[in-house]
């Protein structure tokens, strides 16, 4: 894994997916991406990362991304402290603008 990535949640991939039985790892965030590993179903995930459409996952030492939907949303969060259950998006406060004339 990169260095300065922390594992956030412990996840399992979803039975349903696009053939029944896999899914592919994809190496940058795009299905057009080339494939870094196939993952069955049911086998378990470490997520480091969450963007809109995928998550940044390692899986048996292969690191790369997962289409969120294969992914179950019942995921174990690795340090409850410091990181927000998974879906969760944490607000901010809104920056002050200063406009100089």
């Amino acid at each position: 894994m990169e260095p300065g990535l922390t594992p956030l949640y412990r996840a399992v991939i979803k039975p349903f997916t696009s053939n029944g039985n896999t899914i592919r790892m994809r190496a940058e965030q795009s299905s057009e991406s080339d494939v870094v590993c196939v993952i069955d179903a049911g086998e378990t995930i470490t997520v480091y990362a969450v963007y809109p459409s995928y998550v940044l996952a390692e899986y048996n030492g292969y690191v790369g991304y997962i289409i969120r939907t294969w992914v179950d949303e019942n995921m174990t969060t690795l340090d409850p402290e410091n990181t927000p259950p998974y879906g969760v998006v944490t607000s901010r406060p809104p920056r002050r603008l200063t406009e100089r004339c």
